[in-house]
């Protein structure tokens, strides 16, 4: 909390023109420094004067405006206990109390400035909607949502506990059963999900909350979208060609841009959560999101097992048919999925469905020495009575046989490696018209463009320095967004790319 209060105190100084946010940001390292420690360190204003960046004139100021803010954000039966996080689109979470019930809720709130903005305010909403379809074990409960004075808010159930993403930053790869009990009661979660018509959009584990006993709750819906089963337009605010999801977890047909996802995209997402449970890695590494999307598109990841030699192989396999790149070849459904998911925890081998055919089949056939049927042999004692020059044509049957089989491999590696140097042409001429409108030459930006550019991007870096991560990538997206001409874009991509 006292970290929190720091970081609202740095903002509203540097709004004001008291100090700057290199000043701010030292401030909060030397006080993440004193807590490392174990030492409870001065509050964010006594530091300031400490260093000599502002008076006590101006510290008393800053207090008044925050004291002023804080009476203003209020939510009427709901009393503010803590800031415990970052939500998406901007929004931020609370701690706090439901007067009514007196009970500790999570209350996600969407402040004014991204209130304004109809894709936040869409993406919020639609949060709160797909929640409230839902009611199972493994899904964050929906309580109320409502807004006033300008602040959108969502109340959810309180959970106490930390993220998937959180405990491998801080442990490491997960033991392979807990991994694949995590991963099956997220599974089930799609699967009550799927059968209201929802899917996901954005698996990933920094949406999977581990409560008590270890029971794992999905939350934040904010890109959940209704199947046309559902008889709901979810597409007015989508366009094609623009990918929705978090580029290390990202299904293919999602980082192609395509509408018609199905519970199939998140199953894919799931594996690479999944993957990155059991590796401690995730599946692809890069540069930009460009890159990431790229690769999962084009590329296979390394098997699991090959990263962590303690990962099963069935673990591994199963890991990798989640991710495989097409639909087809994937689990058809959740259910599908929790079976396969008991067989492997059971210490079975999961059978890949028939449905499947041979799109599954190819995918292992690498992975899986091919059985030979053993042919019978003539016994040693008939040997003498064989005709030598029988024998002799069988022999040279034989190499011719294996020479064509040889050939034939050399011309299937040579059509192969064509292939994909086709859909890697392909790919990228795809990815360069869908992030940057082809090879056509567009018109220069305006001045004024890259004025506004400029300043989201400043404001960006001011919300980095005040370590509110979530909120400037939705500014540097912002700028991808709207100002794509600008250098200041390319800035922004690069920020980006840094905070994912």
């Amino acid at each position: 909390m006292a970290q929190a209060e720091g970081m609202l105190f740095g903002e509203i100084a540097v709004r004001e023109n008291l100090i700057s946010k290199n000043q701010v940001t030292q401030c909060l390292e030397i006080q993440e420094k004193l807590r490392s420690f174990g030492v409870v360190p001065k509050r964010i204003g006594e530091v300031l004067i400490e260093k000599r960046f502002t008076d006590e004139s101006g510290v008393t100021k800053v207090l008044e405006i925050q004291k002023h803010r804080q009476e203003t954000f209020s939510i009427p039966g709901y009393e503010i206990m803590e800031m415990i996080g970052k939500g998406g689109m901007g929004g931020q979470v609370y701690k706090a109390r439901q007067v009514s019930l007196d009970r500790v809720v999570a209350l996600k709130v969407l402040p004014p400035r991204y209130a304004k903005d109809r894709t936040f305010r869409e993406r919020f909403i639609s949060e709160a909607r797909a929640v409230a379809r839902l009611n199972h074990e493994n899904i964050i409960a929906g309580i109320d949502v409502g807004e006033v004075n300008g602040y959108c808010y969502f109340v959810m159930e309180f959970v106490e506990g930390e993220t998937v993403a959180e405990e491998i930053e801080r442990t490491g790869p997960f033991e392979e059963k807990r991994a694949l009990r995590i991963t099956h009661q997220i599974t089930a979660a799609l699967s009550h999900a799927n059968r209201h018509n929802l899917v996901h959009r954005d698996v990933k584990p920094q949406n999977v909350l581990l409560a008590q006993n270890d029971v794992a709750k999905l939350c934040d819906l904010g890109l959940a979208k209704m199947t046309e089963a559902a008889g709901e337009d979810s597409q007015e605010t989508e366009r094609r060609g623009i990918p929705i999801g978090t580029p290390h977890y990202i299904s293919p047909e999602q980082a192609r841009g395509e509408l018609d996802v199905d519970i199939r995209s998140d199953i894919y997402s799931l594996g690479a959560t999944l993957y990155h449970m059991l590796t401690g890695e995730t599946p692809f590494v890069g540069s930009s999101p460009m890159v990431l999307m790229t690769k999962h598109l084009t590329e296979e990841p390394e098997a699991p097992s090959r990263r962590n030699q303690k990962v099963s192989r069935q673990a591994s396999d199963l890991t990798l048919r989640m991710m495989a790149k097409e639909r087809e070849s994937r689990p058809q459904s959740p259910d599908e999925l929790g079976q396969e998911l008991e067989q492997t925890m059971a210490g079975r081998r999961a059978a890949p469905s028939s449905r499947r055919g041979r799109a599954t089949s190819s995918r292992h056939a690498a992975s899986s020495p091919p059985v030979a049927r053993k042919r019978e042999r003539p016994d040693a004692g008939l040997q003498q009575f064989i005709d030598p020059e029988a024998q002799a044509r069988r022999e040279r049957a034989r190499r011719v046989r294996a020479r064509r089989i040889h050939v034939a491999k050399s011309s299937e590696s040579i059509s192969l490696f064509v292939a994909v140097g086709m859909i890697v042409v392909l790919v990228i001429l795809y990815l360069g018209s869908m992030f940057g409108d082809g090879i056509q030459i567009a018109p220069g930006p305006s001045d004024e463009d890259n004025k506004a550019a400029q300043e989201i991007v400043k404001h960006a870096a001011s919300l980095r320095s005040e370590q509110r991560l979530d909120e400037a990538k939705m500014e540097y997206e912002r700028v991808i967004r709207d100002y794509p001409q600008t250098k200041w874009a390319e800035m922004a991509r690069d920020h980006l790319s840094r905070l994912r």
